[in-house]
């Protein structure tokens, strides 16, 4: 996979999900065939040291993973913009538009959260609580808009005599428009906190590739020799 970034023949093989479907394969299965290998008994330095150059990897793959899902969208490499974002929350659709005239406290609250993720976002982790609680917040904002939209819809219903069914199909509506918003405010909030920390770890990751591959060869070259 990462052979397939660099070198432009590689590529002619086909597209990068593949390979990446591979990289992230190979990097579970291996690291459990090693676990059978050594059934967790360590007779020798390179052998500990080997292994755990390897559970390091294997873990740092897995914050890796998480972090690429972050800011990319699957596993196409297409890399999340605030304009792919702004699109998913459906600002310019008719649903939109109903909620501002329908339940205005609800937007308002809407509008706050995002002012105050996007400070949120901002801060990065220089400000660590506020970030990693952004989630319960959105959560908390949801509740708080959904018992104002189900107020006003249900207030509408009396007045025009709708059915329970047409009440809940309404009030389910809105409430995925309002999930879809938050869900989406949130992740803008988030991107360039997890872009630095992506950056960051690919840092880290390469060197410890390379340290895995020495003490994997010095391993297996002491077990021939000795």
């Amino acid at each position: 996979y990462p052979l397939r970034k660099r070198v432009r023949a590689i590529r002619a093989w086909g597209g990068a999900r593949p390979f990446f479907l591979v990289h992230m394969a190979m990097g579970v299965v291996g690291p459990l065939l090693i676990v059978l290998h050594s059934r967790l008994e360590f007779g020798s330095l390179n052998a500990t040291v080997a292994f755990l150059c390897m559970a390091l990897v294997a873990a740092s793959g897995l914050v890796g993973r998480f972090l690429y899902g972050r800011i990319h969208r699957g596993m196409h490499g297409e890399h999340e913009t605030l304009a792919d974002l702004r699109k998913e929350t459906g600002t310019d659709t008719a649903a939109m538009r109903d909620l501002l005239l329908l339940a205005p406290e609800a937007v308002a609250r809407l509008d706050a959260f995002a002012n105050r993720a996007e400070a949120v976002g901002a801060a990065g982790l220089t400000q660590p609580v506020p970030f990693f609680l952004l989630g319960f917040a959105a959560g908390r904002e949801r509740r708080a808009c959904a018992a104002e939209v189900r107020r006003v819809l249900e207030a509408i219903a009396a007045t025009e005599s709708w059915s329970r069914q047409r009440l809940e199909r309404r009030v389910a509506r809105r409430l995925a428009l309002i999930d879809v918003h938050l869900r989406c405010v949130q992740r803008l909030a988030q991107l360039a906190v997890f872009e630095r920390l992506f950056s960051w770890w690919h840092v880290l990751h390469v060197p410890l590739f390379w340290l895995l591959v020495a003490s994997a060869i010095a391993h297996v070259v002491a077990v021939h020799m000795y």
